[in-house]
């Protein structure tokens, strides 16, 4: 077997909200129990948590280290 294994070394990392709508991929009944529960009393939201502004915004700070390599 031929492989090759690319090695990278983050430069910037970049974290924000998810997706919560997963419920269903959850593989354990308890656990999906538990997160129905806590949607239900509000202490999680279903949807699309994720803050695109944000994401763009780092995504546009990588080009200059990009095109610098």
């Amino acid at each position: 077997m031929n492989a090759k294994i690319l090695v990278t070394y983050a430069s910037r990392f970049g974290a924000t909200a998810g997706v919560a709508d997963a419920i269903g991929k959850i593989p354990s009944f308890s656990d999906r129990l538990k997160f129905r529960l806590s949607v239900l009393f509000g202490v999680w939201k279903e949807g699309d948590h994720r803050d695109w502004n944000a994401i763009r915004t780092w995504a546009e700070s990588l080009v200059p280290l990009i095109i610098s390599r």
